[in-house]
């Protein structure tokens, strides 16, 4: 898929009016600073700020088919967004971890689970397992594509079936949780290129 590549996903990013991300060494990484304290929540475990706005501009809805998993109470625009809750904002209601999508049809996966039993009981809903979950994902992203996974820490994954390309710090302010979103391509013969180059 054209501009999957870490370049250009990193060059998109960096038009926005924020501090870099950068891609260096075969990595992805930088802190997002993607909102403050002093703008309210609306909600529990709502998206910081910009970090959709930043999302899109990475994997723009006209130029990626994106899946949103654990969408809760944010519709991410152009992606469908799923959850095992029944919102206004979910297209699908599903399990995450048994979804109902052929293998290898969407190009960016995002997922924002639980991260504690805490959080999940406040959502009503059982604590996903990481692993299922982000296998899934794996399932149904299409080689080279991308896998986003927003958390308090990134989930372990095997590496046969992953590459992790970067890890980017997530800030909203003080008092406030800081996140990190790992970013992982799907195996396949354009990432064999890329690293090849």
């Amino acid at each position: 898929m054209k501009g999957a590549e870490p370049e250009a996903v990193v060059g998109r990013l960096n038009a926005l009016p924020y501090p870099p991300t950068v891609w260096s060494h075969g990595w992805v990484y930088g802190v997002w600073y993607c909102g403050t304290a002093w703008r309210k929540a609306i909600y529990h475990g709502q998206y910081p700020a910009t970090f959709v706005r930043r999302v899109l501009a990475a994997f723009p809805a006209s130029d990626f088919r994106l899946l949103h998993l654990c969408c809760g109470r944010c519709r991410v625009p152009g992606a469908v967004n799923v959850d095992r809750v029944r919102l206004p904002e979910a297209d699908i209601v599903a399990d995450g971890a048994a979804l109902p999508f052929r293998a290898r049809v969407f190009d960016v996966a995002l997922a924002d689970p639980p991260y504690t039993a805490d959080d999940a009981a406040k959502y009503g809903v059982p604590m996903p397992s990481r692993s299922r979950l982000l296998r899934e994902m794996a399932r149904v992203t299409s080689p080279g594509g991308w896998i986003l996974w927003l958390d308090e820490r990134y989930p372990a994954y095997r590496r046969k079936e992953l590459h992790l390309v970067g890890l980017i710090g997530i800030v909203t302010g003080f008092l406030r949780r800081t996140r990190i979103l790992a970013c992982w391509r799907v195996p396949g013969a354009v990432i064999e290129r890329e690293r090849a180059a």
